[in-house]
């Protein structure tokens, strides 16, 4: 993967993100005895899982760039 690929992909990363979170937001209070359209604790566990592969991937970009990033 090259840094450009891992810029974009920490760029879809972070959009799925703010996606699941406003989902969490908007939809979080229901009528009693209503359904919602998603399971929270699913929902926590995916964002808790992008949010541990974002991480990953800054900290490769970080490593990948840190030849050139007195150059930018």
């Amino acid at each position: 993967m090259t840094i450009e690929q891992a810029l974009k992909e920490k760029n879809k990363i972070g959009a799925k993100l703010l996606k699941h979170w406003g989902k969490l937001k908007s939809d979080n209070s229901i009528i009693e005895g209503s359904n919602r359209s998603y399971d929270p604790l699913i929902l926590l566990k995916e964002i808790d899982e992008m949010s541990q592969n974002l991480i990953e991937l800054k900290t490769k970009i970080h490593i990948a760039s840190s030849t050139i990033r007195s150059k930018i």
